[in-house]
């Protein structure tokens, strides 16, 4: 591997580790939204975005490197 495909790959894996730690926690709010506040909804909203440009940065990386 050169170091960039390394790179690459681990910031990929890193990536998949944290986007399983945000479902499991995104599971847990999903199913007892009980006790949801304001502050919990700007901040759900914060994180829409967050994973919506998170994806069009991997489209454009994935289409980048496969054409």
């Amino acid at each position: 591997m050169t170091g960039y495909e390394e790179k690459v790959y681990e910031k990929a894996d890193d990536a998949q580790y944290m986007m399983a730690e945000l479902e499991r926690h995104l599971h847990g709010i999903r199913y007892d939204p009980s006790a949801a506040t304001a502050a919990d909804l700007r901040d759900l909203t914060e994180i829409q975005e967050c994973i919506g440009k998170a994806v069009r940065l991997a489209k454009q990386v994935s289409d980048r490197m496969h054409g």
